[in-house]
């Protein structure tokens, strides 16, 4: 008898200790049901069509990067927890880094074909005894690496103004969705801050950088060819070029971050503050259904913050996708005009220092796809990190 009481003690106690497990396996399940259910709902709602279009116009590789046909697939992708794929990634880079030179290759042989048969007709003079002819035959050399020099050039720099027209497309879409994201999540005094921070920084990259940086690298790479092919001396105008797009490159790129890390930081603390008071406000006046209230509240912030967060780091990846390929042809095109400069220097001093000092001159670009991308990448990234407090 006293065994069969002990055995039926000892079960009714493992059910009483088991039947809380059960219910919170049940309102764990249902918690993330509703929660799943709210991020759709909300994601339904969003107007991506801008991004969708941004993605579609990505180039075979960018598109390769991204992973997905559309923006709204790449947002459900990361929320059910897709991983960057590093390995993927730097194959992509490295495919078209090699890709890239390949195209170029050609190019660099003529230009070396060309320098060395300069350099036998200069050997040819002390025979000949035309220095006249020589000269004009070297002149012509010259300029015709000059003018197979300059498409190369011109298309880089019209890929530079393409990609900052692009990024800047990219911020005047991204930044309103980041924004009401924002302000559903209680994220108010961030958004009051932002809106306008955010309008000025996107304007101000497109002037600064496409307006004024831009064309002064083009007046560079002109002047550049200008002094080697003539005896014209114009280093100190190229001096004092680099030394404004220097500081207006660095001036502009360090206020601008400034101003929306304190700006972000400031706002972010004081949503931080008045979301948590809402929430104990609810859950400790309001009798009854307080707690309810409270849990409603959180439900829905933690949906919009899960979906705010997942468009910023799409709006990531596609702004990698987006600039990564024109700073690889950039800097592809700088290192194979710095190669044919060393293989051309015992030949031609004179072809071999346009080279080089082009090659220098266009990693200008570089500085200016790397400027307006950090920014971008940088305003995405404390949008992100705002009002995360769930």
């Amino acid at each position: 008898m006293k065994k069969a009481k002990i055995i039926v003690a000892v079960l009714l106690l493992t059910f009483v200790l088991s039947v809380p497990v059960v219910f919170a396996d049940v309102s764990e399940e249902n918690g993330l049901a509703e929660l799943n259910q709210n991020v759709q709902e909300e994601l339904s709602s969003l107007n991506l069509g801008g991004l969708d279009e941004i993605v579609a116009n990505l180039d075979l590789d960018g598109q390769k990067i991204f992973s997905q046909t559309s923006f709204l697939d790449k947002v459900n992708a990361l929320l059910s927890g897709e991983n960057v794929d590093v390995g993927s990634f730097l194959s992509i880079v490295l495919h078209t880094f090699f890709d890239d030179f390949f195209k170029l290759v050609p190019l660099l042989f003529t230009i070396v074909a060309i320098t060395f048969l300069c350099s036998i007709i200069s050997s040819l003079r002390s025979k000949v005894g035309e220095a006249s002819v020589e000269k004009i035959i070297t002149f012509v050399c010259f300029a015709a690496i000059v003018v197979m020099l300059s498409g190369c050039v011109i298309n880089l720099i019209k890929s530079t103004v393409d990609t900052v027209e692009n990024l800047k497309t990219q911020m005047d879409v991204a930044f309103p969705v980041l924004l009401t994201l924002l302000a559903s999540i209680g994220g108010v005094n961030s958004v009051s801050v932002f809106q306008p921070l955010l309008a000025v920084v996107s304007n101000i990259v497109v002037q600064v950088f496409c307006y004024l940086l831009l064309p002064l690298v083009s007046v560079m790479i002109v002047f550049c060819v200008v002094e080697h092919i003539s005896d014209v001396k114009l280093d100190k105008f190229s001096s004092l070029f680099k030394s404004v797009f220097k500081w207006g490159s660095l001036g502009t790129f360090s206020l601008l971050t400034l101003a929306m890390m304190v700006g972000g930081a400031m706002a972010g603390s004081f949503d931080s503050l008045s979301i948590k008071a809402t929430k104990f406000a609810l859950n400790s006046y309001v009798p009854v259904v307080g707690g309810v209230l409270s849990d409603g509240v959180g439900l829905v912030a933690v949906s919009g913050m899960l979906i705010k967060n997942a468009v910023g780091v799409g709006g990531i990846i596609l702004a990698v996708s987006s600039a990564i390929f024109p700073i690889i042809s950039v800097l592809v095109f700088s290192m194979g005009l710095k190669l044919t400069a060393a293989v051309t220097q015992p030949s031609s001093t004179k072809v071999s220092a346009l080279l080089s000092d082009l090659a220098k001159t266009v990693e200008l670009l570089v500085a200016i796809l790397a400027s307006v991308g950090f920014m971008y990448l940088i305003a995405l990234g404390i949008i992100i990190n705002t009002a995360n407090v769930f």
